[in-house]
C-alpha cells in the first residue's frame, strides 16, 4: 500500500474499480490526545485538516482555524496530535499578491472588515497544502468580508514541511519565508456554476440558501469544492482547475462553458461539511446539517466517474459537537481509517474512525 497525503493507492487496486461497498460493517472509534494545544490556548474553531504520511510512521498535517489568518502545522503519532508552527496565509485588504480580481459581493448587510480567512477546508496534493475560505457572506453579520473569499496554498516538500522560494526546508522560526500563494478566482468559478451560482452572495439562512464552501479536495489539476449550501434535496460539489485558479496575473478566471456541479444525494437539508480524497476518482464526504439546528454527521463515498454515492457511515449519535474536518489516514479493501475534527470542541476533539467495509 502506498499513501500519498490523502491520496491512497492500493496494491489491490481492483477494489476501487469494483462496485462500491454497500455500507460500513462496523466503526471503531479512538479518541486522540493533544499534547500541545492549537493556537497556544486550546482552539475551539478547528474546521479542516489534511495530512502527509511520514516514512518513520505518523503524519505531518496542516490544520485550519476558521477564526484566524493563520494555518497551523501538526504532527500525529501514536494517537496523539502535537500542534506545531503557524503560517500566515493572508495579511491585509490592500495586499497586492492575491491572483485574479477582487470580487465584489452584494451580501445582505453590506461591507464588513477584512478579518480572518474563515478557512473551512484543507487539502494536500504535492507539492502544496491548500486552504479555502468560506466564500460566503458572514453567517452572523450577513456582511461581505473580502478575507473570506480567498483560496491559499503553501508549498511543501514530500514530508509536508514548508519551504522557501529556493526549496529549502524552513525552521519553525522562519515560517514568514514560507511560499504562500493566494487567489480570488474561486468566486469567478462559483458565480458561473449552474444550479448553485445564483445563490452566491445570498444570506446563509435556510430561507435564502446562500452558497458557502465547507470542504476541498485536490487531485492533480482538479480541485473540488464541497458546498454546505445551497441544498435542494441534493448537496453539490463544484469542480475547477488548479492551474487556472493560480495562473499568473490579476485577470479573472477565463470565460468557459457553464460549470455543471456534481449533485450528491445525502438527504433533506444535508450539506457537505468536508471532503477528503480517497483515490484519483473517489471522494469521502463528511455530511451534516446545511443549516441550524445541527444533526449527527455521516460519511459518504462518491465515485467521481460513475457519479454514484454510497453512505459508508450512517449518522453518528456520539459526536461531541459539529463534525467539521476529515482526512484519510489509510485505506485497505477491508478498512478505511479517517481522522475527524469537531468545531466547538477544545483542539477539535480529534477522533480516529476505523471503518470496516462490507463487500
Amino acid at each position: 500500500m502506498t499513501i500519498i497525503g490523502s491520496r491512497v493507492a492500493l496494491v489491490t487496486g481492483a477494489w476501487f474499480a469494483a462496485s462500491l461497498p454497500a455500507s460500513a460493517a462496523g466503526v471503531e472509534v479512538t479518541n486522540y490526545s493533544v499534547t500541545k494545544e492549537f493556537d497556544g490556548a486550546h482552539a475551539t474553531n478547528l474546521s479542516g485538516i489534511a495530512c502527509v504520511p511520514l516514512n518513520q510512521g505518523g503524519f505531518r498535517c496542516l490544520v485550519i482555524d476558521d477564526e484566524s489568518k493563520f494555518a497551523q502545522l501538526a504532527k500525529i503519532e501514536d494517537s496523539t496530535i502535537e500542534a506545531k508552527a503557524k503560517i500566515q496565509l493572508i495579511k491585509k485588504e490592500d495586499d497586492p499578491r492575491p491572483l485574479g480580481k477582487k470580487p465584489s459581493v452584494d451580501c445582505p448587510n453590506g461591507m464588513g472588515d477584512f478579518a480572518e480567512l474563515d478557512g473551512e477546508g484543507v487539502a494536500y496534493a504535492p507539492p502544496y497544502f491548500y486552504v479555502v475560505g468560506s466564500h460566503g457572506c458572514s453567517r452572523n453579520s450577513g456582511k461581505f468580508r473580502l478575507s473570506s473569499f480567498i483560496l491559499a496554498r503553501i508549498r511543501v516538500d514530500d514530508k509536508g514541511r514548508p519551504v522557501d522560494v529556493d526549496g529549502n526546508v524552513l525552521d519553525k522560526d522562519d515560517m514568514e519565508k514560507a511560499v504562500v500563494e493566494t487567489t480570488y478566482r474561486v468566486s469567478d468559478l462559483l458565480r458561473r456554476a449552474d444550479t448553485v451560482g445564483e445563490y452566491f452572495g445570498k444570506s446563509l439562512s435556510a430561507n435564502d440558501n446562500g452558497l458557502n464552501i465547507e470542504g476541498i479536495a485536490v487531485s492533480g489539476d482538479r480541485v473540488f469544492f464541497g458546498l454546505r449550501a445551497p441544498v435542494d434535496g441534493m448537496a453539490y460539489i463544484v469542480e475547477g482547475s488548479v492551474s487556472a485558479l493560480f495562473a499568473p496575473g490579476h485577470d479573472p478566471l477565463p470565460e468557459r462553458p457553464i460549470q455543471v456541479p456534481i449533485p450528491v444525494p445525502m438527504g433533506n437539508k444535508v450539506g457537505i461539511r468536508d471532503l477528503a480524497l480517497l483515490s484519483d476518482d473517489k471522494l469521502l464526504i463528511l455530511a451534516g446539517a446545511a443549516y441550524q439546528p445541527d444533526m449527527p454527521y455521516s460519511i459518504f463515498l462518491l465515485d467521481l466517474k460513475e457519479k454514484a454515492t454510497t453512505e459508508l457511515v450512517t449518522q453518528r449519535q456520539d459526536q461531541p459537537v459539529r463534525a467539521e474536518g476529515i482526512t484519510v489516514l489509510s485505506a485497505m479493501p477491508q478498512e478505511i481509517r479517517v481522522l475527524i475534527l469537531f468545531d466547538g470542541a477544545l483542539d477539535g476533539a480529534p477522533q480516529e474512525l476505523r471503518i470496516q467495509l462490507s463487500q
